[in-house]
């Protein structure tokens, strides 16, 4: 059967010639010195009968981004193909480039010119090909999608496919319409606004954005760990009452911040409130009196001070009490007062996963750009070994 694969034979001729000589030629003399007869192959046959056996294959690499070797005997073992890792050396090599414009085009075009060359040196088969014609077949041609383009598959047959994720080591930045809409529950989107938000000193700049505060904090450790530029505020609280700490009529959101007052308990002499928790996620105690946040007021930004050991220092500003602990912004509801817009004036996604404020609708209609940062794609595409090794050694 050898014959009829040339490929195949020149490929395993050396490899074979160090994995049996050895074996044969120990098995040729005896305990008493003479000549014995000796089962050669048995080791090729225990590889067919499942027995781990490692081949080593020292071959030079392709080039500095790749995995991709000069190697030939892993196209006909499976899971041991020198191109197995063709998405991933699709992303290194796209990084190599100077310019990051459409990046899943050039990942398609890197792993589409990998699969082309092997089908020119007969390793691949096109796709539906006989097994015995190729060691590799073509199952699908790659290509990728990116979650929002995934979510907008209906068919799905078509959106199985692309099972398969490739987590990228320099997020992609993709430009697109603002087809974000708010989502129908806090914290139930998949992608949160991650632009660099500022305060505009300019009259031509309209402020559009809040900050999503998660919670406020006086608490100078705290504020201390705070990143990046940190805004404070003079918030107005007040007291929650036994029906907005309910779940029915009037009851406030699951995802509402709750504080309790050191003031109540005597451990301060003055309104000092302390964040808890969510309304979801604290366990509420009989006579505890619970606060919220009614409303945050002007934001203004702090005075922070880097340390010569790394460490930052931030100090409120006269008029402000506490810092706010937020990491993304939202645009305003009506009636809302807004204070913040994205810096560059192009509003920026970040695509999250889960636990986001925004979803992709791709039916809104919108004329203004945005740019959507993903950490992920999906794609389809690859080969089958037909394990020739297996199949015809």
């Amino acid at each position: 059967m050898l014959n009829n694969h040339p490929q195949l034979k020149q490929a395993l001729s050396l490899l074979l010639s160090f994995a049996v000589v050895l074996p044969a030629s120990l098995g040729l003399v005896g305990d008493n010195g003479t000549a014995e007869a000796a089962a050669s192959y048995n080791y090729i046959e225990k590889v067919k009968a499942g027995t781990a056996f490692r081949i080593l294959e020292v071959v030079p690499q392709d080039n500095a981004y790749s995995t991709i070797s000069e190697g030939s005997v892993g196209y006909y073992i499976a899971g041991q193909e020198p191109c197995r890792s063709f998405a991933e050396d699709a992303e290194k090599y796209a990084l190599t480039l100077n310019n990051a414009n459409n990046m899943t085009m050039r990942r398609t075009n890197y792993v589409r010119s990998v699969f082309n060359n092997l089908k020119a040196l007969g390793i691949m088969g096109e796709k539906n090909s006989a097994a015995t014609e190729n060691p590799l077949t073509l199952v699908e041609d790659y290509e990728e999608k990116y979650p929002w383009q995934l979510d907008s598959i209906t068919d799905p047959g078509e959106k199985s496919k692309y099972a398969k994720q490739l987590i990228l080591s320099t997020p992609d930045a993709v430009s697109d319409r603002d087809h974000f809409i708010k989502a129908s529950v806090a914290g139930g989107g998949k992608f949160n606004i991650s632009s660099n938000f500022i305060i505009p000193t300019d009259a031509s700049v309209v402020p559009n954005y809040v900050q999503i505060i998660d919670r406020f904090t006086n608490n100078a450790d705290q504020m201390n760990e705070l990143t990046g530029t940190v805004y404070a505020y003079a918030p107005t609280f007040a007291k929650a009452s036994e029906a907005q700490l309910g779940s029915g009529e009037g009851a406030l959101d699951s995802s509402t911040p709750l504080y309790v007052n050191k003031k109540d308990s005597g451990e301060s002499t003055v309104d000092s409130y302390v964040y808890v928790g969510t309304k979801a996620s604290t366990p509420l105690e009989e006579g505890e009196t619970y606060y919220y946040v009614a409303d945050t007021g002007r934001p203004t930004p702090a005075t922070v001070t880097s340390n010569a050991d790394g460490t930052r220092t931030v100090s409120l500003p006269a008029g402000t009490t506490y810092a706010a602990v937020s990491t993304a912004y939202r645009s305003v509801n009506a009636g809302e007062t807004a204070y913040f817009a994205p810096e560059g004036g192009k509003l920026q996604y970040a695509y999250v996963g889960s636990g986001g404020a925004y979803n992709y609708d791709s039916t809104k209609v919108s004329s203004t750009e945005v740019t959507i940062l993903t950490p992920v794609v999906y794609y389809k595409g690859g080969f089958l070994n037909n394990n020739w090794f297996l199949r015809y050694v």
